[in-house]
């Protein structure tokens, strides 16, 4: 729900609105929505708090499922869910090309997968191929306008570039000195990218180099930035990615995270400066603060954080981590931190129900969710727990839902609405108390030929393993739950006429900014993908 105290909420003081050409999207990674707004209460993040109070603060923009960085930032820049986009985490299978992708950071899998494999993926994969949608940058720059993406994992644009591979890493088997991407008219990745393709190469500049995850960290994201404003080289959209309080979190929990924050407010103060101050920034510029997802706590005890998969479906066997089937495989299983996919092999369907048994046995694993075909050729959705029963739920029509959420879909259901804490008004409309958005993002997340046949997602406080994946020590996401899924919005110097919905998903976020440039026909797209 949007705030509304300390008055913060669109303010018409900055002059001629309709003259704002630009926007500045800021994607700061695990942005948690109940750490950052008792931040902002307690008059912590100072520069964040000065945008919202000349703009918008929404506290609650909910992510999609599973609530994983590739997927996540996949669908803020697609405006898609992944049932669309086909980003169905940072570790799942393609079962149409018998191919594991994996975009995460877990050093066991990356070795057995190969790390010029692991390399040649995430660099130019899974923008080139993977990802089954159009971008924003795209959808601007087909427009007429110019787009700059500043460390975003989800990059393709128009242009090709260039990618220079650090010496380091060229020592490793199988990558590339030099590799050309598409990406929007100016690209920064790190230490691979850094310009566009009518500037040197050098013109953009930013600390790196191994100790400091070759560019792929805050301080070049901030440096970046600054270097566009000094230069006054800003594109009609500039997208800035902040990964660190992704890796804090996980490190050392949410809470302790935001000295990280705090560190980005102070590069957000830096940038006020160089523009002549937050006015003369918001005079012509929209400026969009959120994140990809949040992050929950994880127990202390490491044995008791851990769910092993493997030793849980011991019946069965199951493809270890990275590897390809083989004959005798029956499971493979993708954790994705607090989220987890299982594919069947073809014939051990009728298996299903012991499987989510197993599962279920367990009493930290919280929902097992799958997905059947409906006599009409829809589709049924089922989300079992061990404790709160089963829920059976579809698609209906407006005349014969029982309930809409509070984005306009409807819906049908047999069983308890206990298994995502939902609830009914008297008119029909659903809530959910721990589980935000649950039955869209549900709905929206099985993404063939990449989605498996079974989710499973795990209590607050635990995780998902293999013997060869690691766990996290403090911090963790993935799964439906309101602490994984929920980032605050700003909206700041936005055109007279658009402002926040009173409830927001970070698919919306791509709608808002071609709103601001007049450019329509995504919304409806969007609509039409939920279904």
């Amino acid at each position: 729900m949007a705030r509304a105290k300390l008055g913060l909420r669109f303010i018409n003081s900055l002059g001629d609105k309709s003259r704002l050409k630009k926007v500045l999207l800021i994607v700061i990674d695990a942005l948690s929505a109940r750490h950052v707004n008792a931040a902002f209460d307690s008059g912590q993040l100072p520069n964040m708090l000065r945008l919202a109070e000349r703009g918008e603060l929404h506290d609650e923009c909910i992510s999609i499922f599973p609530s994983i960085t590739p997927a996540a930032t996949a669908s803020i820049i697609t405006g898609r869910y992944p049932c669309d986009h086909g980003i169905a985490g940072a570790f799942f299978y393609n079962t149409a090309e018998d191919r594991v992708n994996y975009f995460g950071d877990d050093l066991w899998a990356i070795i057995r997968k190969g790390f010029g494999e692991f390399f040649n993926d995430f660099l130019v994969r899974l923008n080139g191929e993977v990802l089954a949608s159009e971008t924003l940058f795209q959808r601007v720059e087909r427009a007429g306008r110019k787009a700059a993406s500043l460390n975003y994992l989800i990059m393709r644009g128009e242009k090709e570039h260039t990618v220079d591979v650090p010496w380091l890493l060229r020592l490793f088997p199988g990558v590339p000195w030099q590799e050309k991407i598409l990406g929007p008219d100016l690209l920064c990745l790190g230490d691979f990218v850094a310009g566009s393709p009518r500037e040197n190469r050098h013109e953009l500049s930013a600390p790196g180099g191994p100790f400091g995850r070759f560019g792929f960290q805050d301080e070049s994201t901030g440096a970046f930035l600054l270097e566009l404003a000094e230069r006054n080289a800003w594109r009609d959209l500039t997208v800035a990615y902040f990964p660190d309080n992704d890796f804090d979190s996980h490190d050392e929990g949410p809470t302790s995270a935001l000295s990280m924050l705090r560190k980005v407010d102070d590069h957000l103060g830096e940038l006020f400066e160089v523009c002549g101050g937050i006015d003369a920034l918001l005079a012509d510029t929209t400026v969009l603060i959120t994140g990809d997802h949040a992050q929950s706590d994880l127990v202390a005890d490491k044995k008791a954080r851990a769910i092993i998969v493997d030793d849980l479906l011991d019946e069965f066997s199951v493809v270890p981590a990275g590897e390809k089937w083989t004959s005798h495989h029956e499971l493979m299983v993708c954790p994705n931190m607090r989220a987890c996919q299982i594919y069947l092999r073809r014939g051990l369907w009728p298996d299903l129900p012991r499987i989510v048994g197993r599962a279920l046995s367990d009493p930290h694993v919280d929902q097992a969710i799958w997905r059947t075909e409906s006599q009409d050729g829809g589709h049924c959705f089922h989300v079992a727990t061990r404790d709160r029963g089963e829920l059976r739920f579809w698609r209906a029509r407006p005349d014969a839902a029982r309930g809409r959420d509070v984005f306009g879909n409807s819906w049908d259901w047999a069983g308890s609405l206990a298994p995502v804490t939902g609830e009914t008004s008297s008119s029909g409309q659903l809530g959910f108390a721990d589980y935000p958005n649950a039955l869209e993002r549900i709905a929206t997340s099985f993404a063939k030929p990449a989605g498996g046949d079974l989710w499973l997602t795990a209590h607050v406080g635990h995780e998902f393993k293999l013997p060869d994946t690691a766990l996290h020590n403090a911090g963790s996401h993935g799964s439906l739950h309101k602490f994984d899924s929920a980032s605050p919005m700003i909206f700041a110097g936005a055109p007279a006429g658009i402002s926040l919905p009173a409830d927001l998903r970070t698919i919306d976020t791509a709608d808002l900014c071609l709103r601001i440039f007049g450019i329509t026909g995504q919304q409806a797209e969007v609509a039409g993908a939920a279904r």
